[in-house]
């Protein structure tokens, strides 16, 4: 999620708040995104689009005890992305803006 966005602005705002710590990585890679999960120790993972799709369907999923993932932030929060959390052990989560009212 580029930081001129508020996807990922308002993540990495609210760590710093918080007292907490953001990861920003390169581009996203199936190949590469659990070991970068475990590399940083991350207990959110904030997941764009097919993403979670993407690591579903790979079939090769880590032994979720081998991390620290507590919950995975995902926009929008589809069937894949409920799948991903059950199988980690973490449930997802979704931000969605509320619709304007008129």
């Amino acid at each position: 999620t580029p930081l001129f966005h508020i996807a990922g602005t308002a993540p990495a705002l609210g760590m710093m708040i918080l007292g907490g710590s953001i990861a920003i990585t390169g581009e996203f890679n199936t190949s590469e995104f659990w070991a970068k999960v475990r590399e940083t120790e991350s207990s959110i993972a904030f997941l764009m689009g097919v993403m979670a799709s993407f690591l579903i369907k790979t079939g090769d999923l880590p032994d979720p005890s081998d991390m620290n993932l507590r919950h995975i932030l995902l926009v929008p929060l589809d069937t894949d992305g409920m799948k991903l959390g059950k199988a980690m052990g973490a449930p997802p989560l979704v931000c969605q803006a509320p619709l304007p009212m008129r």
